[in-house]
């Protein structure tokens, strides 16, 4: 789930990923029927069917799932998730589970049976591709589902669907540009205990050719208690009198252990993931900080700083006629909305012009000229001329549209501000 600085075009498209919902569930993950976990089956029932006393075993009620806020122009990576993903308890010992790709080889066979399957919770997410620059309007969201173990964080491997009929918002993920939330954790080895359903008809047609585990409780496979003597609390880990910040992980032992809001999160410590907001990144993988536009990087267990680029383009392109520096009547109502951007979003503005390269040998004077131009116009509504600044781009080919200036927006540095993390 790495934080993304990506421009977009304006679209409602929909791109897939692997990554750590959207507040309302596509039709194609309420299950089509209700479902009941068998409690009857006798000893000489097959395997799937054979009953597993899953008291104490997480559920669809334990999800704490709450509808996410348009928080922009800020983004969830700075304010947190609004929930915390569920507490899957450890699983018992002397259970004889399925494979999830033995499940999807018997999926006709053993439709309608409930099933202990062991796998790998994913979290299978798409976003829309819309351009917000740095507000972080887009919305993130998709299934938690259960993927074989053999299958890596990429691509996506055929696994089940984990659905609910009185919750479909039980099993989900949602978030925004910058981060992703889920109400189960991802990346966990668990058992999953639920009715195996058959593929909706109407499911097709998404592309989602995956039978569904319903009524479900899970437990976790291998799971790494915190160690007695590690203190947890709001602020994060403390141990032997250290405080530990809250995006800090700390070695006990074979563990290696990070807290946040007062809950910790452990692992073996030959692990080479960093922890930040309750949460375990890869190795190589970075976040972009946006108050103190920071890149934060796992390197080999620890996080390293660098400075961030956070500025994106505004939406205004003046156009200027072929060797004129005038700004026409027309070209300068563009500018008007940028002395509003930036009072909503304190920062300072590039000016950037752009010349063609059968203007002549004065073309780069031209755009110097038409950047002043604009300049002074802003400056005369307002702006303070401390907050813009003026480049010059390269001459292009003449692709026969007019010579621009063109804007980008660099939010005003945070760094000095507190920063979360290590």
């Amino acid at each position: 789930m790495l934080a993304r600085t990506l421009y977009r075009w304006p679209a409602v498209l929909i791109a897939y990923s692997i990554a750590c919902g959207t507040p309302r569930a596509p039709d194609y993950l309420t299950p089509s029927s209700p479902s009941v976990v068998p409690t009857d089956a006798g000893s000489d029932a097959p395997d799937a069917a054979r009953v597993v006393d899953t008291r104490g075993w997480a559920s669809a009620a334990d999800s704490p799932y709450k509808p996410f806020q348009n928080l922009r122009p800020e983004c969830l990576i700075d304010h947190g998730c609004p929930f915390e993903p569920a507490v899957l308890p450890p699983c018992p010992s002397g259970l004889d589970p399925l494979d999830v790709t033995e499940v999807l080889a018997r999926a006709d066979e053993l439709s309608g049976q409930s099933a202990l399957v062991r796998g790998m919770l994913r979290a299978r997410t798409m976003m829309t591709l819309v351009d917000c620059g740095f507000q972080c309007c887009n919305s993130a969201g998709g299934p938690i589902v259960l993927s074989s173990l053999e299958s890596s964080e990429q691509g996506m491997p055929p696994s089940l669907l984990l659905a609910d009929e009185a919750n479909p918002y039980a099993f989900r993920c949602g978030g925004d540009d910058s981060w992703t939330c889920c109400t189960f954790s991802p990346n966990v080895e668990v058992l999953v205990y639920g009715r195996i359903e058959p593929i909706p008809p109407e499911r097709l047609k998404y592309h989602l050719v995956y039978p569904s585990l319903t009524d479900v409780r899970l437990c976790a496979l291998h799971p790494f208690p915190p160690p007695a003597e590690l203190e947890v609390n709001e602020t994060g880990c403390k141990l032997q009198g250290r405080q530990y910040a809250p995006e800090e992980h700390v070695t006990i032992g074979e563990q290696m252990c990070g807290c946040h809001r007062g809950r910790a999160s452990c692992q073996p410590n030959d692990s080479s993931s960093c922890f930040y907001a309750g949460e375990w990144l890869p190795d190589k993988g970075a976040l972009l900080l946006r108050r103190s536009c920071e890149v934060l990087q796992c390197n080999s267990g620890n996080w390293a700083r660098s400075p961030g680029d956070c500025s994106f383009p505004m939406l205004a392109l003046v156009g200027f006629a072929l060797r004129s520096t005038a700004l026409e009547p027309k070209e300068a109502a563009k500018l008007e909305p940028l002395p509003q951007a930036l009072r909503e979003l304190p920062g300072s503005i590039r000016i950037i012009a752009r010349v063609k390269a059968n203007e002549g040998r004065n073309a780069e004077q031209l755009a110097q000229e038409r950047a002043q131009q604009v300049k002074r116009w802003l400056v005369r509504h307002g702006v303070s001329p401390e907050a813009l600044r003026v480049e010059i781009k390269r001459p292009e080919i003449d692709d026969g549209g007019p010579p621009l200036v063109h804007f980008r927006f660099v939010p005003q540095s945070r760094a000095s501000a507190p920063r979360p993390g290590p």
